[in-house]
C-alpha cells in the first residue's frame, strides 16, 4: 500500500471513530493534525514537498461567526464537513489575550496553557488550533508561524485586530 492510500485510510478510520463516539472528536482532530505535521515532514524529506502536501491542509474553509443559545461562537466549516468547528467567545477572547503576552514566537501548548489560566478553565486543543488557523487565515495573517511556535504579527496592535476580525465575520 503506497503512502497516500494508507494516509487515506488511516484518516478514514479514525473519521468513522469520530462520528461513532463524539466525546472522542477533539482527540481524533488532534490526531489527525499530528499525522499532517508528520505527513508534511516525511514529503519533505522525500522531496514531494509543496505539491504534496496534507489534504486537510488543502481542505477549504470558511469562517463565519454563529449566534447559538449560549452566545457568539467561531465556526470554521470545511468542505464536505457535516459540524463546524465551534469556539465560544470567551474561550477565543481568553486566546486573544494569551497570545497577546507573546513577545516572540512560543509552542502552541504555551500559548494554550496561559490562555486556559486566564479562561479559568481547560480549553480543548481542536478550539486552539481552531483560532490559530483562523488567524493564519487573514490577509494579512495576524500570527506568525515558526515550526510549532505562533507569535502575534503585529504584537502592538495584535489583541485589537483579533477582536476585529472576529467582530467583522458573517454571521449565522
Amino acid at each position: 500500500m503506497n503512502p497516500q492510500e494508507l494516509n487515506r485510510q488511516i484518516r478514514a478510520r479514525l473519521t468513522a471513530v469520530g462520528r461513532m463516539h463524539p466525546a472522542a472528536a477533539a482527540g481524533i482532530v488532534e490526531v489527525i493534525e499530528l499525522l499532517d505535521d508528520l505527513t508534511v515532514q516525511i514529503e519533505g524529506e522525500s522531496g514531494h514537498g509543496a505539491d504534496n502536501t496534507a489534504p486537510r491542509r488543502k481542505t477549504p474553509k470558511n469562517y463565519v461567526c454563529e449566534k447559538r443559545a449560549d452566545g457568539r461562537h467561531l465556526a470554521e466549516h470545511r468542505e464536505g464537513g457535516k459540524q463546524p468547528f465551534l469556539v465560544h467567545e470567551n474561550v477565543y477572547d481568553a486566546i486573544v489575550n494569551a497570545m497577546a503576552k507573546a513577545k516572540q514566537p512560543e509552542p502552541f501548548d504555551d500559548v494554550l496553557a496561559r490562555a486556559a489560566k486566564l479562561y479559568k478553565s481547560k480549553i480543548p486543543i481542536y478550539q486552539g488550533r481552531t483560532v490559530t488557523r483562523f488567524w493564519l487565515s487573514r490577509e494579512p495573517a495576524l500570527i506568525r508561524k515558526a515550526g510549532r511556535a505562533y507569535g502575534p504579527a503585529n504584537p502592538k496592535r495584535f489583541a485589537a485586530q483579533a477582536r476585529k476580525a472576529f467582530r467583522d465575520l458573517p454571521t449565522e
